[in-house]
């Protein structure tokens, strides 16, 4: 292919010694990712909407990964001052394969950690009702309990298993790499700002949540902003796209 062609494949190998070590402000972040996208917030929130809306509709969520990276595509478009539009979206099942790979690991290790937390509510439940004795006012508190202490600890669990994945699909838009390469070099770039991306992704689940609680219209509206601060971050911890260190990673 010619090297003016924006989809190249590109060599692209990170490690915390070429990832960027950066200071972490989660609101700053969500106002920078808005400012990338406020003359294309309304055409940009279709995009969003639609990628995820038809990555949803195969089971497993099988399209989810190439329409994240038509995503991120977009956000790539729109940083170089390029036409924005759904036709970029769909540039991302170009690498169909790869982000399916990407996509089905991240669910595996979502899997593992549902399965572990839903076996720890059934046993606390379990040992909840052992202790009130058929006592239904004590259980029915008891239960409350339980689900007070455990959801936070489920958001935290999930969050926890998300953080290595944050940068999988920009990775891909940027450089075209595998999907195990893309989460090898996600999870450096996570690692090298470990806290500060932690503060990162909690804080925008927490704020998500919240806005869903809110008839759900105000997390879809949310959604591009979301979408645009993570690659704000993304190009804060891996570089500008014309001044990213690519060095030789084997295919």
């Amino acid at each position: 292919m010619s090297s003016s062609n924006p989809y190249q494949s590109s060599s692209f190998e990170a490690s915390p010694s070429n990832t960027r070590k950066v200071n972490v402000r989660v609101f700053e972040l969500l106002g920078r990712g808005y400012d990338l996208i406020r003359d294309i917030y309304w055409p940009f929130l279709g995009i969003s909407f639609v990628g995820i809306f038809l990555g949803s509709l195969v089971p497993f969520g099988l399209l989810i990964g190439p329409m994240m990276i038509g995503i991120y595509l977009c956000l790539m478009h729109r940083r170089r001052g390029q036409l924005v539009d759904f036709s970029v979206l769909f540039k991302g099942f170009d690498q169909f394969g790869e982000a399916t790979i990407a996509w089905l690991c991240m669910m595996f290790a979502s899997m593992i950690i549902t399965v572990f937390m839903v076996a720890v509510l059934f046993a606390a439940l379990i040992a909840a009702a052992a202790m009130t004795q058929g006592n239904q006012e004590a259980a029915g508190a008891s239960f409350l309990v339980v689900m007070l202490v455990l959801y936070p600890a489920v958001l935290i669990a999930s969050a926890a298993i998300y953080i290595p994945f944050l940068f999988v699909f920009p990775i891909m838009a940027r450089y075209r790499t595998t999907g195990i390469n893309a989460i090898k070099q996600s999870w450096a770039g996570a690692r090298t700002n470990l806290w500060g991306v932690s503060k990162f992704v909690l804080g925008n689940m927490f704020l998500s949540v919240l806005l869903m609680l809110m008839c759900y219209i105000p997390a879809i509206l949310f959604m591009p902003i979301l979408f645009a601060a993570t690659f704000v971050l993304f190009e804060d911890i891996y570089g500008p796209e014309d001044q990213s260190v690519q060095p030789t990673f084997p295919a």
